[in-house]
Formats: structure tokens, C-alpha cells, sequence
């Protein structure tokens, strides 16, 4: 698979990340056909998020990892931030889950075990990639 077949945002994706990485090719591949990993928090509304970064230009992203263990390392970045600014009363909501990012930019959201085996017999959850950036 080429480059021409990402979306505008999966190519300016992999460009901000990935550009003159030797691996730009592996990514591509993994984000068209492969699964991804997001900390994701699901929202009253039944949409997901994934919450998001911005390149260099302001442009927004879905926050992604391709690999399990830097989403499980974002993860337990973002509980133990969470457990430092709130009450014990209070519950960090943020669960791993596999993403697939499809080719009309909505994000298919699957099930993941703690050791990232993924449950790949059907998505838990679908949102548009600017409703998972809250956007």
C-alpha cells in the first residue's frame, strides 16, 4: 500500500510522526491494515476518545500508539497525573483499547486483554476521528 491511498489525515499522521523515519513504510502498512492502541475514555454519549495532539501547524490527531506498550506507558502516565490532581473519590476512566483507523477516518475501537491479545470478532465502538479528538 502507497501513501496515495491514506486519508489526509493518515498522511499527515504518518508525515508528522514518521517522516524520514525508516519504519515510515511498516507504519503505514500497520495503520492501513494492523491495529493500533489508544487510552481511551468512553463518553456518556456511547462515542469514545482518544483524546489528541497537534503537529508543529496546530492540526490535530487522534492520540495513537503503535505499539501496546507505549499506550500502556501513556496510560499509566495519565492515571497516575489523574490520581495526583483529584480525590480519592474520583476514578481515572482511561481503558486500553486496539484501534483501527478506517479509510473514511472513523475509528473502530476493540476489546484488549493486559497483556494485548485483542478480541478482533467485533468492534465495541465506532466514532469519528474529530469526535474522538473532541473536536
Amino acid at each position: 500500500m502507497t501513501a496515495t491511498t491514506l486519508t489526509a489525515m493518515q498522511s499527515n499522521f504518518i508525515n508528522d510522526i514518521a517522516d524520514g523515519s525508516p519504519v515510515r513504510d511498516r507504519l503505514i502498512q500497520q495503520l492501513q491494515s494492523g491495529f493500533m492502541f489508544a487510552d481511551v475514555v468512553e463518553c456518556l454519549n456511547g462515542q469514545f476518545s482518544t483524546g489528541s495532539f497537534c503537529d508543529e501547524n496546530n492540526n490535530q490527531y487522534p492520540a495513537l500508539y503503535f505499539s501496546f506498550e507505549e499506550a500502556q506507558k501513556e496510560h499509566a502516565e495519565s492515571r497516575e497525573n489523574f490520581e495526583l490532581d483529584h480525590d480519592d473519590d474520583d476514578a481515572y476512566e482511561g481503558v486500553l483499547f486496539a484501534v483501527k483507523w478506517r479509510a473514511d477516518d472513523h475509528l473502530e475501537f476493540y476489546a484488549i486483554d493486559d497483556i494485548g491479545i485483542i478480541d478482533e470478532s467485533s468492534p465495541v465502538g465506532v466514532s469519528s476521528c474529530n469526535d474522538a479528538m473532541g473536536l
